[in-house]
C-alpha cells in the first residue's frame, strides 16, 4: 500500500483516496430524473455516482493534490504535528508526527501522500498492538 501511495500521480485517484480515507467521504450511486420534451413529456432516469460527507450533504470532489488551499485544509483535519520544507533539489518534504516522510514534486501532492501514509501507518501500529 505504502509503494502505491508514493507512486500515485496528482489528480482524482489521489483525491479520492484522500477524501475516503481523511475526511470520510463517500462516493455513492444515486438516480437522477431527467426529462426529455416530447409528446407526451416522458421521464427518464439514469444512475450517477456523487460524492457525499458525513451529513450527507452532496459535494464536488476537492482537488487535494493540486490546490495549495486544500492542502492547508488537510494539514488543520488532521491532529498531529506537520513538518514541511522544500528541499535543495526543489522537492517538497512532509512529515505528519511520528510517520514517514514524503517527497513529492508539489507542496498538495506531498501533503496529500503523507496525511495517507501517516493513516496507514496509524492502523497498522494499532494492529500490531492489538495483537
Amino acid at each position: 500500500m505504502l509503494k502505491t501511495i508514493k507512486e500515485m500521480l496528482p489528480g482524482e485517484a489521489l483525491d479520492s483516496l484522500v477524501a475516503k480515507t481523511v475526511f470520510g467521504f463517500r462516493k455513492i450511486k444515486v438516480r437522477q430524473l431527467k426529462t426529455k420534451p416530447t409528446r407526451r413529456f416522458a421521464f427518464k432516469a439514469r444512475w450517477v455516482s456523487i460524492w457525499v460527507d458525513d451529513n450527507n450533504t452532496q459535494l464536488d470532489l476537492p482537488k487535494f493534490s493540486t490546490d495549495v488551499i486544500m492542502a492547508h485544509h488537510i494539514i488543520d483535519s488532521v491532529n498531529i504535528s506537520v513538518v514541511m520544507k522544500k528541499t535543495v533539489k526543489g522537492k517538497y518534504s512532509t512529515k505528519f508526527g511520528k510517520f514517514s516522510t514524503i517527497q513529492a514534486d508539489s507542496m498538495p501532492e506531498s501533503v496529500c501522500k503523507a496525511a495517507l501514509i501517516a493513516f496507514y501507518e496509524e492502523e497498522q501500529e494499532d494492529k500490531e498492538n492489538q495483537a
